[in-house]
């Protein structure tokens, strides 16, 4: 049984590496663990409840999508974990120029990760509702 997330070719994106792996949780939710060089991330991706009977072969595709989901969800918060420190350093919003630069540029990337897991979110809910019943 699975369940639908409904939560607010990857080449660019700067996402985490490494391996990836689900466990699909009583209370809907996934967590996504990603184990690169040793060092493992783990990150919660919720759903709504509802659950889903879905062929093996949808089942491994729709795994594959929630592994992305924790990788551009990971990747997503180490950004902003970047940007909190730059605003903690320069409390005052006056910054050199490379750290207005690296600031911009942390925040473009953030952005563009933010539209592609919507996206992703999209693809998942779209395989859950064509290819899975309700049960």
């Amino acid at each position: 049984m699975l369940k639908e997330i409904v939560i607010t070719g990857v080449v660019g994106l700067g996402l985490v590496g490494g391996v990836g792996s689900v466990v699909q949780n009583e209370d809907g939710s996934s967590t996504v663990t990603i184990e690169d060089h040793g060092k493992k991330s783990s990150v919660t991706i919720e759903g709504n409840g509802r659950t889903y009977s879905c062929p093996s072969d949808v089942e491994s595709q729709l795994e594959k999508l929630t592994i992305l989901l924790g990788r551009e969800k990971l990747t997503s918060e180490r950004i902003e974990r970047k940007l909190r420190k730059i605003k903690r350093t320069h409390p005052s919003n006056t910054a050199p120029d490379s750290v207005v630069s690296k600031y911009n540029a942390l925040v473009k990337q953030d952005r563009k990760i933010s539209r592609h897991y919507n996206k992703t979110v999209d693809q998942y809910n779209a395989v859950l509702k064509a290819e899975c019943s309700t049960g």
